[in-house]
C-alpha cells in the first residue's frame, strides 16, 4: 500500500493567491518549459495531484514556480509553494524578449518567507 501524502496547502494557497485555474498553471508550466527546451504534458490533473501532495520530477516544480511568479508578479520559489526541490533557478530563455521581461523583476530576499 503506498504511503499517503498530506495536502499540499502552499501550493493551492499560491494557485488561489494568483486566481488562475489549474488548466491556467498547467499551461503556464508547459509555456515555460517550453521556453527552457523541454517539453512537458502537465495537464490540470497533474496540478491536482501536486495540490494533494504529489511532487513533481525535474525541472517541473521550479517551472511551476516561474509560472506563479510571474502571475504573482513577484518571486515564488519551489520551497515557497511547499516543494523539496533544489532552489537552483530556472535557467531561463536566450530569448531577448523573456530576458528583458526578466530583467526588472525583484530578486528573492530571505525575509520572503
Amino acid at each position: 500500500m503506498a504511503p499517503s501524502r498530506e495536502p499540499n496547502v502552499r501550493l493551492r494557497e499560491a494557485i488561489a493567491a494568483v486566481g488562475c485555474t489549474y488548466e491556467a498553471l498547467a499551461k503556464d508550466v508547459r509555456r515555460i518549459a517550453a521556453e527552457n527546451g523541454e517539453i512537458l504534458r502537465t495537464n490540470k490533473s497533474a496540478v491536482s495531484h501536486w495540490v494533494n501532495g504529489a511532487e513533481p520530477t525535474g525541472q517541473t516544480g521550479q517551472y511551476v514556480a516561474e509560472a506563479l511568479s510571474r502571475r504573482a508578479g513577484r518571486i515564488v520559489t519551489p520551497t515557497e509553494i511547499g516543494f523539496r526541490n533544489s532552489e537552483e533557478p530556472v535557467e531561463l530563455s536566450t530569448d531577448p524578449v523573456v530576458t528583458a521581461t526578466d530583467l526588472g523583476r525583484p530578486t528573492s530576499n530571505a525575509a520572503d518567507f
